[in-house]
């Protein structure tokens, strides 16, 4: 619907939906439209959620006669005003300046010379502050990845033209990381942000097709076979290395590995923990977070917490907001201030006290704790854990006493091969079995 007022006009549309037409003609017989209008345009597809976007509106060069739109400051001249061919043109040019950000070239116009290496990364990251966001509007753990690849990128190949990066490129940047001493692990999932980037550079026509389609030939590093320095696997920590440290902890984060220790959830899924998003209604709570790793692709995560997460808990949730976090880090400040020691009154730093814990704020935490508790002799150095050894730990322990099945489901996982990178095989069973065969 329009309002007209005067020579202004707002119109709110989709955009998905036709461009309105400017009501009634004027003494020409052209269509009479907004002379300096804009159009509300709600678009919401990059940043993942609902904005409003005010683009300039269809004009009218009465003097040539032909239907104009003025965008980034330039004039997009659309052929003969009032015709299906002009009006289209527009809708073409407004969803290709949502798409890009620039309006579209004209075949008259300069060619633009090509893009380097440095200007693609720079326009991909631009984007991808755009759209690795969590439901919150906040910066997604995937943009990380992307940043520090795009450094390494920039650092080596910032000048080269874009469309001139290839395979023999993309192999000495890997080579180049593998010298900086970076885990294989890591190297591949930079490498795969590089592909990424450069796909997505395909997709805006900054570089030619060729470009990704090359750069697919490099596969990633093997182990064993690249040189590369490994990283240990993740295993699943001994009940007798958690029980050593709980004791340096204060309540607040006693119970948040206690609760992560009996659940297998995820640190990021912990820390986000709300009264209003656990359903006390049964006799096993389920627990939703607001936010998870994977709700991205449409996924519904439901945590069960038992009788023993329910006594854990239950101190936390009496009187507490409903939309407040759980596992507060000022109610742990005090907390470990009220244990006088020295060695455990440092902490996060006074932003990250504001709302909740993060992963990395929990786990440095207990780092504090494992120190203390290393320097008291209860724990040595190599017995060290990070709180993603829970999880494994739940899993081991689910899987050799209720399957590999009941794991996966209370995991969360959508495959048995994701459940079988947690749950690790219970090696004395096989000896039991071959003791007993002979």
């Amino acid at each position: 619907m329009s309002t007209l007022h005067g020579r202004k006009a707002t119109t709110m549309i989709s955009t998905t939906t036709d461009v309105p037409h400017g009501r009634g003609t004027d003494r020409r017989g052209w269509p009479r439209v907004a002379d300096a209008s804009s159009v509300q345009v709600r678009s919401g597809e990059a940043l993942g959620h609902e904005r409003q976007v005010a683009l300039p509106a269809y004009r009218v060069h009465k003097a040539k006669g032909v239907g104009y739109v003025r965008l980034a400051g330039r004039m997009v001249y659309l052929g003969r005003a009032g015709t299906d061919a002009s009006y289209e043109k527009y809708r073409r040019t407004i969803a290709h300046w949502l798409a890009t950000g620039e309006p579209p070239q004209a075949s008259s116009d300069t060619a633009k010379p090509a893009p380097d290496v440095a200007q693609v990364a720079a326009a991909y990251l631009r984007w991808a502050r755009t759209y690795y966001l969590d439901p919150a509007g906040r910066p997604s753990s995937g943009i990380g990845p992307a940043e520090a690849a795009a450094k390494c990128l920039v650092a080596l190949y910032g000048s080269t033209p874009a469309a001139a990066f290839g395979p023999l490129a993309l192999r000495a940047l890997q080579g180049a990381m593998v010298r900086a001493n970076l885990c294989r692990n890591v190297v591949n999932q930079r490498v795969t942000c590089v592909k990424r980037l450069f796909r997505w550079a395909v997709a805006q026509e900054m570089v030619p097709a060729e470009v990704i389609a090359a750069l697919a030939a490099v596969e990633p590093l093997r182990r064993g076979r690249s040189g590369a320095r490994e990283t240990p696997p993740v295993r699943p920590v001994p009940h007798e290395h958690v029980d050593a440290v709980l004791p340096y902890l204060p309540p607040t984060l006693a119970a948040m590995v206690q609760v992560q220790r009996l659940t297998g959830m995820r640190s990021g899924e912990l820390c986000v923990m709300r009264s209003c998003d656990i359903d006390v209604s049964g006799a096993v709570w389920v627990y939703r977070p607001a936010s998870h790793k994977t709700a991205y692709r449409g996924h519904d995560r439901a945590v069960l917490l038992g009788p023993r997460v329910q006594e854990i808990l239950g101190a936390l949730l009496d009187g507490a907001c409903r939309e407040a976090y759980l596992f507060s880090p000022q109610r742990a400040i005090e907390e470990r201030r009220q244990l006088r020691s020295h060695n455990l009154t440092r902490t996060m730093s006074t932003t990250e006290v504001i709302r909740r814990y993060g992963p990395r704020s929990y786990h440095r935490a207990l780092r504090y704790a494992m120190r203390a508790a290393n320097r008291a002799g209860a724990l040595p150095k190599e017995a060290f854990w990070h709180p993603h050894q829970l999880r494994h730990r739940y899993a081991t322990d689910l899987r050799r006493t209720k399957g590999l099945e009941a794991a996966r489901l209370l995991l969360g996982h959508r495959t048995l091969a994701q459940t079988l990178e947690y749950a690790q095989a219970d090696g004395n069973k096989s000896a039991a079995v071959v003791a007993e065969l002979g």
